[in-house]
């Protein structure tokens, strides 16, 4: 029994100073365990959650503020064209490819420090362009991407885009400083046509470049002893952006009316996909994609085409206005002519009755005359 008390006495004494521990620290800890199990497991998802929160806006801050440190800003075009054309190494000596990103096209719409440009700059652009940029294609990226611009840049980029594939033009006009110019020959950059003509030579010599590249892929001979450094599709991409580029430049230059300019374009399109048929569908899929994303370019090509062909039906009822009011004024000539075919007819029959009438009283004078004579002569009785 005493052993039982001692136990029992025990076991009080450490409650009780469970209890007063419990009361003397009144803790966070405390206060969670005092309340609802329901409750605790509700306020602990609540403090996880907050933690969550906090670590993924700080991940989101850095990820900002890491974002900021890369974009880009340029105060001059010559700054953003030696930062797209520059010529970079990766390790191993392999050239970085080059990359055209938001930055680049961001700026071309809204930048004005084109006064600082100089052509030394863009010589020393020229002279690896050939390695950067082999078939331009990033070079009529950018003139694309200035379409929005100030006009003042799209001439300077122009200019610098000339300057390039002058620099790098191979032939009979190497190292000329304005090739499409020179292209036009004895026609002369002022002529009207001048733009045909200039397309037509870009054309003739692609094609023997490419012509004799394919016989020289198709030899084995040639393939162990030469490397190209573009293929035939590379070289046809090349004529292509260097078409669009002169396009470009001779609207942008007024060497050329933007009909002309929009014609080239479209004969070429025509010249390279010959096969393709008129074909609705593909062509309702493409204005549904301009529907869903309805870019300035595409708008502008729509509405120019609509223009066009309104003016182009204008003309078409004023021509047939024209024809019908000519063939009615011929048809009233031609009545003219008949009734004046008529008159004449009826005078040549009155003159032709006329003219009988005086030959009987002719025959009828010299008869007369004649037995008049004859009486005369004959001997009186």
């Amino acid at each position: 029994m005493s052993i039982k008390r001692e136990i029992l006495g025990l076991s009080r004494g450490k409650k009780q100073e469970t209890a007063n521990s419990d009361m003397a620290a009144p803790d966070i800890e405390t206060k969670v365990e005092k309340r609802p199990v329901s409750g605790s497991s509700v306020f602990d998802t609540k403090i996880e959650l907050e933690k969550e929160v906090m670590s993924s806006a700080t991940a989101d801050e850095k990820t900002a503020k890491k974002s900021v440190k890369k974009a880009k800003s340029f105060k001059s075009l010559d700054e953003l064209l030696l930062d797209v054309f520059s010529k970079e190494l990766k390790t191993g000596s392999k050239l970085k490819p080059i990359k055209i990103d938001k930055a680049h096209e961001s700026a071309l719409k809204r930048m004005t420090g084109l006064e600082s440009s100089e052509r030394s700059s863009w010589e020393k652009i020229a002279l690896n362009f050939n390695e950067v940029d082999p078939t331009f294609k990033h070079l009529l990226h950018l003139l694309l991407a200035s379409s929005e611009g100030k006009p003042a840049l799209r001439r300077k980029l122009i200019e610098f885009a000339v300057l390039v594939i002058s620099r790098n033009w191979i032939g009979k006009l190497a190292g000329s400083n304005n090739v499409f110019a020179d292209l036009a020959g004895t026609v002369g950059i002022a002529n009207p046509d001048a733009i045909s003509v200039i397309c037509r030579g870009i054309k003739d010599l692609f094609d023997k470049q490419i012509d004799n590249r394919k016989k020289a892929e198709a030899s084995k001979e040639a393939q162990e002893t030469q490397q190209f450094s573009l293929s035939v599709s590379e070289l046809t991409n090349k004529k292509a952006n260097v078409l669009a580029i002169c396009c470009l430049w001779a609207a942008e230059t007024g060497k050329a009316e933007n009909t002309k300019v929009i014609s080239q374009l479209k004969n070429y399109l025509l010249e390279v996909e010959s096969a393709v048929e008129v074909e609705p569908t593909l062509t309702n899929y493409f204005f549904a994609a301009a529907v869903k994303e309805a870019t300035p370019s595409v708008l502008a090509a729509v509405r120019y085409f609509e223009h066009t062909s309104a003016r182009a039906e204008e003309r078409r009822k004023s021509a047939e206005l024209n024809l019908t009011s000519k063939e009615q004024s011929i048809s009233s000539l031609k009545n003219d002519l008949n009734i004046l075919n008529t008159e004449l007819s009826e005078r040549d029959a009155k003159i032709a009755s006329l003219v009988n009438e005086i030959e009987s009283l002719k025959s009828e004078t010299h008869q007369r005359e004649a037995f008049r004579a004859s009486y005369a002569s004959s001997p009186k009785r």
